[in-house]
């Protein structure tokens, strides 16, 4: 690799990251403390934290570093152009990643596969900083795959990862309950109004709002959804456990159970792409679109 240095900014990158995501966690349990106590759930909290630990021992060692040496392979390669450090290259990492992070997310919820690795991150019963993190190991895989047209930009590495943080740094932010309203950028930003929508249960607000940081393509595409009213947070199935071990696999249990009630290979092979409410038997699991199953967290624990 002609960039050790890079290797090791990346690494430093996601020290950073983690402790930002900490001190965010801390300075949010002191508000709730102190402008509605009572209100924070912190078994749920170390729920999600430990869950998103759990994820991290191996993100470490992989999830972080292969998206990072893949990227970088990319545009020591096969790049296109060489900007260097040159200012449209910061708008096209945005552009580009926004848009990955999108339709990587879209099909996180549309595809049972992609659902299973995203489903933990929707398991929480509450919202809060800690829910931010709460996901299975690797992260986000698919915006990463679908970011790789900045490399053959040209867009450099350390452009791609500073504007990666900044914008994780935001998604993190949209998981407060504490701001209300965030006022006209309500209208066209992937805020923590907008944001609590994606994470409710009520019917309407099932698959809607997918950006990171904008709705703009939520907008386009029909999946925008304005808040009006506090969500039912979590899965329409509920998950209550705190158990780590629970969260991080249950998606994947929920996928193996639906697998074996199939009648045959073929049918099973199906729930691997067809949508979370699909069923073989044509039943109607989840007219709202259900997510998770209440069988995978008695399944593991």
């Amino acid at each position: 690799m002609e960039h050790p240095w890079f290797v090791f900014f990346g690494a430093n990158a996601l020290l950073v990251i983690t402790l930002s995501y900490c001190a965010m966690v801390l300075v949010e349990r002191g508000l709730y403390a102190v402008l509605r106590p009572g209100e924070y759930d912190d078994s749920n909290a170390v729920g999600s934290f430990l869950t998103n630990l759990l994820a991290n021992i191996t993100a470490v060692l992989i999830g972080a570093v292969v998206p990072l040496l893949t990227y970088v392979w990319v545009w020591d390669t096969a790049r296109v152009f060489d900007p260097g450090l040159a200012l449209w290259t910061w708008f096209a990492a945005f552009v580009i990643h926004e848009t990955a992070y999108h339709f990587g997310h879209w099909i996180g919820h549309r595809v049972g596969f992609f659902w299973a690795w995203h489903s933990p991150h929707h398991s929480s019963e509450e919202l809060n900083l800690t829910t931010a993190a709460r996901g299975f190991t690797f992260g986000d895989p698919l915006a990463t795959l679908f970011s790789l047209p900045a490399a053959l930009l040209g867009v450099h590495p350390l452009v791609f990862l500073t504007v990666l943080f900044a914008k994780n740094l935001w998604g993190i932010f949209n998981h407060t309950r504490l701001v209300k309203t965030m006022g006209p950028l309500d209208a066209f930003m992937a805020t923590p109004a907008n944001h609590r929508v994606h994470h409710g249960r009520n019917p309407h607000y099932i698959d809607k709002n997918y950006g990171q940081v904008l709705v703009l393509w939520d907008k386009l595409f029909g999946t925008y959804q304005a808040e009006t009213e506090e969500p039912d947070y979590g899965l329409v199935e509920p998950m209550t456990s705190n158990n780590p071990i629970t969260i991080h696999f249950a998606g994947w249990v929920w996928l193996w159970t639906r697998m074996k009630s199939a009648p045959d290979a073929a049918t099973a092979l199906k729930y691997l792409w067809k949508p979370p409410e699909w069923h073989h038997a044509g039943e109607c699991h989840g007219c709202a679109k259900m997510r998770g199953s209440r069988v995978a967290q008695d399944a593991v624990g």
